[in-house]
């Protein structure tokens, strides 16, 4: 059985005795204070009243001061959350799964069929994810280890120390490595190489990548390349030449392709040098450069010309439809053409378009907008002062449905998902930078003072401030509140509203219904 802060409650209970729920709250207000207490659940209710239908059966739902607190979720319909001494504990119980968390400390996830788990100790300290019998943890960037039990990867196992130790165990022993950085290794399928071995790094190091292996001496400075077509050598930074030969590959459409070759040059790396690419295909160019006095690049789809590189520049690309002028580059730049249009001069404006993106920036960074438009989707953000303020909308044009997300830091941040579902979170911290599930699950209660959410698709509703110091939940059937960490509570539906105050039992409304109208008599009816 998990055991959970509710569970434990009802236990102490049920092994203590009965308590009253107004003893309850104070112990819990003390707890908090003392950082200890005991608590009791729904049965002590129960207790105190006994042969009366419990709170919760009456609608209310079980609110024991600061220290514990039950309620429906509005965004999860079925679902359960229960949240204990504030911020600092607590649980959701949906249609996906179990989620339980001790901010900032830790946060735990697992589905009902356990295909699924998430583990966030102090995120991005710690992660741990599982997915069926995959799984992988991670501390830090630098140390992680992993499982991977899909059908390509059957049985894989991976352990990192980065950066000094490294090891896959895999079922095909050709796969199978062990790295200690630097004295000596093998690593394959990592660092973007097909396979790295290394003595002594950077006394020795080879590397393969695609068929061309590449040996170091003295990494970087000495090497030599070789491959089908392919020589090179370099003595960097003094001097270095490669060429490769034009060859052929066969695509998914079991067409015949042709793979320019190249030829590149330099001297002085990087004042001088001289490449020809696409040797052997119809968009052969060339480059020619002394940095920084110019750089030319010329090819049947594009022209490039600058001068004091890069500050100065002229471009024709032919491919893409437009010509810019940069005087000087970042700071002033003009473009025309079907492609690409742009009126640039920094920190004043700049204005741009292209057949996917429209960007506009005045008085950087005061405001800046980005409109990204494509067949199947749109998104247009506007900012100011980079992070400040930030407004993101998302439109699916095939289905229709669309998204959005404000954000004033450190104020609060409202979003609507795509079925409708409406959220709005004070303060916000860290949301801006990072939107991890971590972060959410780990940090953001610390600092959600009021949160308001709004689910269209069951017409509920729900408002809570200072982690439910006040809470409010309302649903087309009824409508529920609390304040003061429930010691006042109403309940209110169609046939009136109920009031507890102090934990002392339901009151009806004031208002007194009205007597049931008096039959009619023989008399009126013979009227």
């Amino acid at each position: 059985m998990r055991w959970t802060p509710s569970r434990l409650f009802r236990r102490v209970r049920r092994r203590h005795g009965a308590a009253s729920a107004r003893a309850a709250w104070i112990a819990g207000l003390a707890s908090v204070l003392l950082w200890g207490g005991s608590a009791v659940g729904e049965e002590a209710m129960e207790a105190v009243n006994p042969g009366q239908e419990s709170h919760a059966g009456q609608g209310f739902d079980t609110v024991l001061g600061p220290l514990f607190q039950t309620f429906s979720m509005t965004l999860e319909p079925d679902g359960r959350a229960t949240e204990a001494f504030g911020p600092l504990y607590y649980e959701q119980e949906t249609e996906d799964g179990h989620l339980w968390a001790v901010p900032p400390l830790i946060s735990s996830f697992s589905s009902h069929d356990h295909e699924k788990g998430q583990v966030f100790v102090l995120p991005p300290v710690f992660s741990y994810r599982k997915y069926g019998e995959d799984w992988r943890w991670q501390l830090g960037q630098w140390i992680n280890r992993s499982h991977v039990d899909s059908m390509a990867d059957k049985e894989l196992k991976r352990f990192n120390l980065f950066p000094f130790f490294f090891y896959q165990d895999a079922p095909d022993p050709k796969r199978d490595f062990w790295a200690v950085f630097p004295l000596y290794g093998t690593l394959k399928d990592r660092m973007f190489r097909d396979e790295s071995q290394f003595v002594l790094f950077p006394l020795w190091l080879k590397t393969v990548e695609k068929g061309k292996t590449t040996r170091n001496v003295l990494f970087p400075f000495i090497h030599f390349r070789e491959g089908p077509g392919l020589a090179g050598w370099q003595f960097w930074p003094l001097l270095g030449h490669e060429h490769q030969e034009a060859t052929t590959l066969t695509n998914l459409m079991d067409e015949v392709q042709v793979v320019g070759g190249h030829d590149k040059q330099f001297a002085l790396w990087p004042v001088w040098f001289r490449n020809r690419t696409g040797i052997g295909t119809e968009n052969a160019g060339r480059v020619d450069a002394a940095l920084p006095l110019y750089y030319v690049e010329r090819s049947p789809l594009r022209d490039h010309t600058a001068a004091m590189w890069p500050f100065f520049s002229w471009t024709d690309d032919r491919g893409a439809q437009y010509r810019q002028w940069n005087a000087p580059w970042p700071l002033v730049g003009f473009a025309r053409g079907e492609g690409k249009t742009l009126d640039r001069v920094l920190p004043f404006f700049s204005v741009g378009h292209t057949k996917t993106l429209d960007a506009q920036t005045y008085l950087w960074p005061l405001y800046r907008r980005r409109h990204l438009h494509t067949e199947s989707f749109d998104r247009d953000r506007r900012q100011f002062a980079i992070f400040l303020y930030s407004d993101q909308k998302d439109r699916n044009l095939e289905t229709g449905k669309s998204s959005r997300r404000l954000e004033i830091w450190p104020f609060f941040h409202w979003t609507k998902d795509p079925e409708g579902k409406e959220r709005l979170q004070a303060l916000t911290v860290i949301e801006p930078f990072g939107r991890g599930t971590g972060m959410t699950r780990n940090w953001a209660p610390l600092w959600s003072i009021w949160r308001q959410e709004s689910n269209p698709a069951t017409g509920a509703s729900s408002q809570s401030l200072l982690w439910n110091l006040y809470r409010r939940e309302a649903t087309p059937e009824l409508t529920k509140g609390s304040l003061l960490f429930g010691l006042v509570q109403y309940h209110k539906t169609s046939a009136g509203t109920r009031w507890r105050w102090f934990h002392m039992g339901t009151r009806p409304d004031s208002k007194k219904p009205e007597p049931p109208a008096a039959p009619e008599s023989d008399v009126s009816k013979h009227r």
